[in-house]
């Protein structure tokens, strides 16, 4: 990037500035590139396991409500069985 001097910023057209922010944009998306790739490159190889991990947890939470609605529903059976005896 060109650095300017106290003159020559005075002398600078809008032109010359749009000129500028335009190359500035590009070289941010660049970047911003090159960051979204290495972070992608950093964190593939434990996707996998966080995936994996985040399975057993699912299937964990899942057997775990069916348990608790099982034992829901004996609660259930056992107090409505009582007052029809």
């Amino acid at each position: 990037m060109k650095t300017f001097t106290t003159l020559e910023l005075k002398n600078l057209t809008l032109a010359q500035i749009q000129d500028m922010r335009c190359e500035i944009k590009k070289d941010l998306e660049k970047q911003s590139e090159v960051i979204l790739q290495q972070t992608k490159s950093l964190t593939e190889p434990y996707q996998k396991m966080a995936t994996a991990g985040s399975n057993l947890a699912s299937k964990l939470r899942t057997g775990f409500t069916i348990f608790s609605g099982v034992l829901t529903g004996f609660r259930l059976m056992k107090s409505l069985r009582h007052p029809f005896r």
